[in-house]
């Protein structure tokens, strides 16, 4: 890097290891507004400063003033504090990315290294939050690459990339590095982080002995509030892999794996989804302790909800060196021992190749799912194949998988019935073709990004970019970059020109999401690209021409913001010369059923379709979905993760807003009911006006429906026949239903698939086997207190 005079707090940060913190404590801003924003930032991140001042004061900032490094600082630490805010708030990551790629975006030859790699870990921790643990790896990889052995922030990056790799149990892998830190330790790089890195390493690959001598230094040490945590889930981990004495108090995730080496699939799966219920982690957590819903799936007998689980995993970039163990217990619940085989020989492969022997027998421990001599068949197998095939991972490849449906593209992406759905359908079919911009305006969660994708993609720009931004998410002095772009020199650290969303988009789409929060100026902006379809870069006397299609939407009443001098008339005249109103869920309710049906097929095979009793039905339809589609889709998915991903849902199995389950009879809490039967009737409004009407031809219509003799209506008698007697043998069923041997067996494996009943044989005789309803188990009576659902650990904290 050229010798060139670096701002005194750039200067100070990048020629020690001192946290950002004390330096900006300890060095006067001088009334510097983004110094003094960067210090309350930095003050929120490390809890001692409220969110609102420390937000108020990043967007009061004027970048354009700035000095260039003292900005890509700013930013990258304004992204990371949007993170936190996020995820804290379980919201929009938007702002955070958005904050994060245009500290990117600034970054040049002449920048420190140590800024650069300070937001590239920012970056990294951001895809971590998607669950994309491998792009979370190769940007701190990235991070790491671009400093210098000599730069005194090295050894963060190296901690930041190694905690990262100890929870997957690969810290070998930075053996060279690691061993280089030991003569580093000052006081603001302590010896205990490194030890508890590699404690979680110990723990993760089962090397039991080592990290039992790291636990008696460790508590040696005193632990900061990032690491305690953490340390304290591990030290409860190896203890249950020790078979240590039980400890009074413990974690549900704890809970959850007790179950198991207590051979109690139920009660596991129980704990797991409790765990699973309000975060990601089954999808996009990592390390021993995300994998509890699958193996609980698997002991269950759930090898369809356990393949998803680790689908959607690895879908999002989220891999693990014991996804094999898992895969091979998938295709063995499925019949399929080949491709069993080939998973088990390359996770031999993998644990030999990371001395993981006490992690596997931990597992196998939990995995009472799978019998010994099937155990033995498969690693007898495992070992000729690879000898045969010189242990190439390649082979273990999985059979052709069912192929899932599509993803809908154009109007097929909108589900529902109603008459205004219908016409929002026409309307888009009328709108696609032309040029001229579109108004989306409806509650927050009614699918306005989905109606402007089917815009895009049933016109003649389907071929070209759909780009969306949320402008209510980004502070106003980056939206107008954002959306323009900027001229080379036009502020501090534009060292190139950068070009903005409305070119990007070409000759696609560009939403502009909640339009209704631009500001006056940049509202004046907009005004000027809708009325000439020119636009300049900030800090270019020069217009350009765009080409792409603008579409706006909002959740507010534009024509309200307009009367309250909140949004400019004349740009309200602009865009809503084409303009589609959605309606709220609870306006249009013939839409629900069908939305909840596709949300409940969404990613399963063809021919493969869910099913929902008459009691769910109405409760969903009852429901006001405040949250509009969005909501009915996060709660549906939801009920599929937390019900094995089964074939037939009822009341039981769903979780709604507390009004909901306050207003929730107890009636409907039990198995289904026929159309009119009581469950049903439980659920119905109170009577009076069109409810009564249809109760009245409801019931005149019972007697023939529960008479019909088409396998829907005998398998909701079949399972009315479980809801009242729990326990019937297959000659029961033949017998109360007056069908045949063999319609009685299909009936029965159709709900044995559903989930909604399962096979019982007590003992080796085939006689002695029942079918017993699956109940859906209460939540546990008693939750320890003081302990955390989460299975996550502090990971807010970047050390760079």
């Amino acid at each position: 890097m050229p010798d060139v005079q670096l701002h005194p707090l750039i200067a100070a940060y990048v020629s020690s290891d001192t946290d950002l913190s004390t330096i900006l404590r300890t060095l006067p801003a001088g009334g510097e507004p983004m110094a003094t924003a960067l210090r309350h930032l930095r003050d929120f991140i490390d809890g001692r400063h409220s969110t609102k001042e420390a937000f108020r004061l990043a967007r009061d900032v004027r970048i354009e003033e700035a000095d260039s490094d003292l900005l890509v600082l700013f930013l990258g630490n304004w992204a990371h504090a949007s993170w936190i805010q996020a995820s804290s708030l379980r919201g929009s990551l938007t702002q955070a990315r958005t904050l994060a790629q245009r500290a990117g975006a600034l970054i040049t030859r002449r920048t420190p290294p140590e800024l650069a790699s300070y937001v590239r870990v920012v970056e990294a921790h951001l895809a971590g939050a998607d669950g994309d643990r491998a792009k979370q790896q190769a940007l701190m990889a990235d991070a790491l690459a671009g400093l210098p052995a000599a730069s005194p922030r090295r050894k963060f990056i190296v901690l930041e990339l190694a905690y990262l790799l100890a929870q997957m149990g690969r810290l070998r892998e930075l053996d060279s590095e690691l061993n280089r830190l030991s003569a580093q330790y000052t006081d603001h790089f302590r010896r205990s982080w490194l030890a508890v890195v590699r404690f979680i390493d110990h723990v993760e690959t089962g090397r039991l002995d080592l990290a039992g001598r790291l636990v008696t230094e460790i508590e040696g040490f005193d632990i900061d509030r990032f690491f305690s945590r953490t340390f304290e889930n591990y030290q409860v981990l190896l203890d249950l892999m020790c078979a240590a004495p039980d400890r009074r108090h413990l974690p549900d995730w704890a809970l959850a794996m007790r179950s198991l080496l207590g051979n109690n699939a139920e009660q596991s799966l129980r704990w797991a989804r409790l765990c699973a219920k309000d975060n990601e982690d089954a999808v996009a957590g990592v390390g021993c302790l995300s994998f509890n819903l699958v193996r609980a799936e698997l002991a269950a007998g759930n090898g369809a909800a356990a393949g998803r689980l680790l689908e959607l995993r690895h879908r999002r970039g989220n891999a693990g060196y014991l996804d094999d163990l898992f895969l091979a217990r998938t295709a063995l619940l499925a019949g399929r021992e080949d491709e069993a085989v080939r998973h088990w020989a390359a996770l031999l492969e993998a644990v030999d190749t990371r001395d993981a022997t006490g992690r596997l027998d931990f597992e196998l421990r939990l995995a009472i799912d799978m019998p010994r001599d099937a155990l033995v068949r498969l690693t007898r197998a495992a070992l000729r194949l690879r000898a045969s095939r010189g242990e190439s991972r390649a082979a273990a490849a999985p059979e052709p998988a069912p192929v899932p449906r599509a993803e809908a593209t154009g109007l097929d992406r909108l589900a529902g019935i109603s008459g205004a759905l219908a016409a929002v359908r026409e309307d888009i079919l009328r709108f696609a073709p032309l040029d001229v911009p579109v108004l989306l305006t409806g509650e927050t969660g009614t699918g306005k990004e989905l109606v402007a994708r089917a815009l895009h993609e049933a016109g003649p720009r389907a071929q070209h970019p759909f780009i969306a931004v949320n402008c209510g998410a980004i502070a106003e002095s980056l939206l107008e970059s954002e959306l323009f772009g900027h001229h080379k020199g036009a502020f501090s650290g534009a060292t190139e020109s950068r070009r903005g969303l409305f070119e990007e988009a070409g000759q696609g789409t560009l939403l502009l999401d909640e339009i209704g929060d631009v500001s006056a100026r940049l509202q004046v902006a907009l005004l000027r690209v809708l009325e000439t379809n020119d636009i300049r870069a900030v800090g270019s006397s020069r217009s350009r021409r765009i080409a792409c299609r603008i579409v706006a939407s909002t959740n507010a009443d534009p024509a309200q913001l307009a009367e309250q001098g909140r949004f400019r008339r004349d740009l309200l005249f602009r865009l809503r010369r084409l303009q589609i109103h959605l309606l709220p869920l609870r306006e249009r309710p013939e839409d629900i059923l069908p939305l909840a049906a596709h949300f409940l097929d969404l990613g399963r095979a063809h021919g493969v379709h869910a099913a929902m009793s008459p009691g769910l039905q109405a409760l969903l339809r009852r429901h006001p979905w405040p949250g509009n589609v969005r909501e009915l889709r996060n709660t549906i998915e939801r009920m599929r993760l937390m019900n094995s991903d089964k074939l037939y849902y009822d009341v039981a199995d769903v979780r709604l807003g507390e009004q909901a389950a306050a207003d929730a009879p107890q009636a409907a809490m039990h198995r289904p009911a026929r159309a009119g039967g009581p469950a049903e009737a439980a659920a119905c409004p109170a009577p009076g006006g069109p409810a009564r009407e249809k109760d009245a031809a409801a019931g005149a219509d019972e007697q023939w429906i529960k008479q019909g003799k088409s396998r829907i209506r005998r398998l909701e008698r079949l399972r009315e026949l479980f809801a009242r007697h729990e326990t019937l043998t297959r000659g029961e069923v033949l017998k109360a239903l007056g069908v045949s041997p063999n319609t009685a067996t299909h009936d029965l494996k159709s709900l044995c698939a559903e989930g909604f009943v399962r096979k019982v044989q007590p003992s080796a005789s085939p006689r002695s086997a029942y079918f017993a309803i699956v109940r859906r188990p209460d939540r546990p009576a008693a939750r320890n207190e003081g302990t955390r659902t989460e299975t996550d650990t502090d990971n807010d904290r970047i050390f760079a």
